[in-house]
């Protein structure tokens, strides 16, 4: 059976490959986000736009130097984010802690293996993948939920948009009754570990399973790609946590998102 630390490995390096995807496609769809990134220290960091909380270091599991965290506060800007995790290289708290990084949030990483069965997906609910022509609406549906609001400015929903075009992601729409109802993607790494991220359910459509279905066609997606973990980053006691237990993922590590510079609202 693998290491704790070795499947943690895997799971943060997709994470780092579907960031640095998504700031790929960023900058194709809006050049003047300036969207880009760079590799550093085993991961990524990606700047997606002034203020984008998609602005991010993540991934970071080697050593990383005084020059490489200049690096990433170069491109990032105030404020500075980093992701850490418990398998991260002493290097990096300690720099964090030198330069008065504090903490912004913390995360749960949860993961289930893909060689055992899943639950079912609830009835009533109709989930597929995208369809030419649905990326617009998919992007408005899945900011509006993020905002608690039916029509996102449309900034915020250009800024998911892109996630629709990024290498390696696969895009799903929930529908109820034929309304679209909630919307989440997945990304399959080269070394066969599946992230899911970005689902949302627009607020009259919540409490009828659609968060759940959409978990499970990502899990049914993700073992058709040949993954053999999936994975997704969490808020503690969540109401995304409780979903994601239902379908046995259970929690892998923890991780906290640290902040130099204004803490975002």
């Amino acid at each position: 059976m693998e290491r704790v630390e070795e499947t943690a490995r895997r799971i943060e390096d997709a994470q780092a490959r579907h960031a640095e995807s998504f700031a790929a496609a960023l900058a194709r769809l809006d050049p003047a986000s300036s969207a880009r990134s760079i590799s550093v220290g085993g991961g990524v960091a990606v700047r997606a736009g002034p203020g984008s909380p998609v602005s991010q270091a993540l991934g970071l599991l080697a050593e990383i130097s005084a020059a490489d965290l200049d690096r990433i506060e170069e491109l990032l800007g105030t404020p500075s984010q980093v992701e850490l995790t418990p398998h991260a290289h002493p290097s990096l708290p300690r720099l964090l802690g030198e330069r008065g990084y504090r903490i912004s949030e913390w995360h749960q990483m949860l993961a289930r293996p893909l060689e055992t069965a899943f639950p079912e997906a609830p009835s009533g609910v109709e989930v597929s993948r995208l369809r030419p022509g649905d990326e617009p609406a998919w992007a408005g549906l899945v900011a509006a939920s993020f905002q608690e609001k039916d029509e996102p400015p449309a900034g915020d929903a250009r800024l998911v948009l892109a996630t629709t075009t990024a290498e390696g992601a696969a895009c799903f729409i929930a529908r109820v009754d034929g309304q679209p109802a909630g919307g989440a993607s997945a990304f399959v790494s080269a070394s066969r570990a599946a992230v899911l991220s970005g689902a949302g359910v627009l607020p009259r459509f919540r409490g009828l399973g659609v968060q759940r279905a959409l978990i499970a066609a990502r899990l049914r997606y993700a073992k058709e790609m040949g993954a053999d973990v999936a994975a997704s980053s969490t808020l503690p006691n969540s109401v995304s946590q409780k979903n994601l237990e239902r379908f046995g993922f259970r929690i892998l590590y923890p991780k906290v998102v640290l902040v130099r510079g204004p803490v975002r609202p």
